[in-house]
């Protein structure tokens, strides 16, 4: 085990070359991309870098579709009303590439595969989705 000199964050994903790990923040303030083994940031990315007001939060959710792409989770409330969007981003600069159709109705429940597809599961059946 490596010790990181960080407390506040919560493992999300690795990359399927174990180059890259990401996070989330414990106050799910941003999601941060990191190099493995060294922890060192390459990249952030914050709801507000997504359009977002600041009442928008990133779920402990998220995961690299590729090596470079990787795919966070916004969520918020309104009117009591929960609410979420997936995004993807560029995980060595950070920058927002658009919305995700994840194919899923649950914030949580993409697989990635890190060749570029995913997997939902939804009524009993698992489902391969491609970009």
């Amino acid at each position: 085990m490596r010790p990181y000199p960080w407390n506040d964050r919560v493992l999300v994903a690795l990359t399927a070359d174990g180059r890259h790990f990401m996070t989330v923040h414990h106050g799910q303030d941003d999601a941060a991309f990191h190099t493995y083994p060294g922890g060192d940031v390459v990249a952030r990315v914050r709801a507000t870098d997504l359009g977002y007001d600041e009442d928008a939060w990133l779920a402990w959710t998220g995961g690299y579709l590729d090596a470079d792409t990787a795919y966070v989770v916004v969520t918020g409330e309104n009117d009591d009303e929960k609410w979420f969007h997936h995004h993807l981003a560029d995980a060595r600069t950070g920058a927002h590439l658009g919305s995700f159709d994840a194919r899923t109705d649950d914030p949580y429940g993409v697989i990635p595969a890190g060749d570029g597809t995913w997997l939902t599961f939804h009524d009993g059946v698992f489902r391969r989705h491609s970009r």
